[in-house]
């Protein structure tokens, strides 16, 4: 505000774009470069003849435009950064800000990892005017956390099911799921099968991602007991009691039982179907000295294991009868 001496009968102003006003002061409102210049002033007492041209310089320090730039990705993850920046001025300081909350330093750039509308304010050292730049949004999305839900132990050529589902990540944001099967096989999908057709331990890589932001990612793995199918052999040292050793009386039976925990059992003799359980009672016809007992299973992990055939016999000469001489 320019301000003439009171009482006087006339003003007359002359801005620096030859603009007048005849009031005893007069306000720059809104300042800018273009307001500054010299400004006159003539006066005329009551009954009096106008003054000489009075002149004041006007200055006007307008501090630099500013709008910030963003040398990355305006999405990052959390374990990275970018980095915004504005023009490095001479002889201004720099404060920037995030939700009301001063952050930084007091630098022209700044390093940014978490989600947040970003501004600065540059300031003259010189008089203090200063210039807020339009806000710069950055969202940052959390690191992913994979999971894996899957079977330690499968048969080979047996399709194992593997199911990611519990992975965790940035609400509202939809993950990616690539996976390494650690025998040269990938896949990928949130619940993926695969089978192994050699015997080994496999270590299993998941690895999680988001589908728009590939630079944030998180792996785990798991390892994976691939076994052989067991022999019908090896089926027939697991019956209890052994059937090679053990036998019966004809009016009797005898009970074999498999381990527990198998998938499915199918035990049969005679022709039929006689047990989807892991025991059996075997018995004989009359005049039948011993059976065949077929047994096809699904082991606990998976291997099919068909047509083991394993013999009950009777107590030799139990068939016999005896009479004594008339």
């Amino acid at each position: 505000t320019l301000s003439a001496p009171s009482g006087q009968e006339e003003y007359l102003w002359t801005y620096p774009d030859g603009t007048t006003a005849s009031t005893e002061t007069i306000t720059i409102s809104d300042a800018s470069v273009n307001n500054a210049g010299d400004y006159t002033l003539r006066i005329k007492p009551a009954g009096g003849c106008y003054s000489n041209v009075g002149s004041l310089s006007v200055s006007v320090d307008q501090p630099p435009i500013i709008s910030i730039a963003n040398t990355g990705e305006d999405l990052v993850c959390a374990n990275s950064s970018t980095t915004l920046q504005v023009p490095d001025y001479t002889g201004y300081s720099y404060q920037w800000k995030s939700g009301g909350s001063n952050v930084g330093t007091d630098s022209n750039t700044l390093s940014v990892s978490s989600t947040g509308d970003y501004t600065v304010t540059i300031t003259s050292e010189t008089t203090g005017c200063s210039f807020t730049s339009a806000s710069q949004s950055i969202t940052s999305y959390s690191v992913p956390s994979p999971s894996i839900s899957v079977a330690s132990e499968i048969c080979t050529d047996v399709a194992l099911s593997f199911d990611a589902s519990a992975s965790t990540g940035q609400t509202g944001a939809t993950l990616a799921y690539s996976w390494d099967f650690g025998d040269g096989s990938s896949g990928t999908g949130v619940s993926p099968t695969h089978a192994y057709s050699n015997a080994g331990d496999f270590t299993v890589t998941l690895t999680t991602s988001y589908s728009d932001l590939n630079s944030c990612s998180s792996s785990t793995t798991q390892v994976i007991t691939v076994s052989n199918p067991p022999s019908n052999n090896d089926i027939i040292g697991l019956i209890s009691p052994n059937p090679l050793t053990t036998e019966k009386c004809p009016e009797d039976a005898l009970t074999l039982t498999l381990p527990s925990g198998y998938q499915s059992y199918s035990l049969s003799f005679n022709g039929s179907e006689v047990s989807t359980s892991n025991t059996v009672d075997v018995t004989t016809n009359t005049n039948q000295d011993a059976v065949d007992v077929t047994l096809d299973v699904v082991t606990d992990i998976g291997c099919t294991v068909e047509n083991t055939v394993v013999t009950v016999n009777n107590f030799a000469n139990s068939g016999f009868d005896f009479s004594s001489p008339s």
